[in-house]
């Protein structure tokens, strides 16, 4: 019986790893649309720039321009773990990085959200033409961002 259970295991194993890479390469060939430096619309000052830092991660990084200096207001990261696809944010006012798990997904839009987080607890991001959407959401709360993509 043991013997039977470390066999399913062996061939078992290696299916999961396969599918979560399926999984990640879906979803980062979806979201390719994000990669590149946004404009934050009506604020030249503010810019979130993604990029693909490997096969399998997207990181993002916030930053405004402040008194001629660049201040990152927050890194960002789409990954896999555990099978499953995250929005990660890491902002200076939490003590960690904070999980999204990526719920909802097609070409022109992904929405994260995490229920124990107090703001927000649903981050989405809608491409619209050359613009994207960035909606934060809880509880009745909204805030709204649009970004233009840079042509450089």
């Amino acid at each position: 019986m043991l013997k039977t259970i470390a066999i399913c295991l062996i061939f078992i194993s290696p299916l999961g790893n396969v599918y979560a890479q399926q999984k990640q390469l879906a979803f980062h060939k979806k979201m390719k649309w994000l990669l590149g430096t946004w404009t934050l619309q009506n604020n030249s000052d503010v810019f979130e720039v993604w990029q693909r830092t490997d096969k399998h991660v997207f990181e993002g990084v916030g930053y405004q321009n402040k008194n001629e200096r660049k201040e990152i207001t927050e890194k960002m990261s789409l990954a896999v773990k555990n099978n499953k696809v995250y929005f990660i944010a890491d902002v200076p006012h939490n003590k960690k990085e904070v999980f999204f798990e990526v719920i909802v997904w097609t070409k022109n839009e992904f929405t994260a959200e995490n229920l124990q987080h107090d703001f927000p607890k649903r981050i989405t991001y809608k491409k619209k033409k050359k613009n994207v959407v960035v909606i934060l959401s809880a509880e009745g709360r909204q805030q709204i961002f649009t970004f233009v993509k840079n042509n450089f």
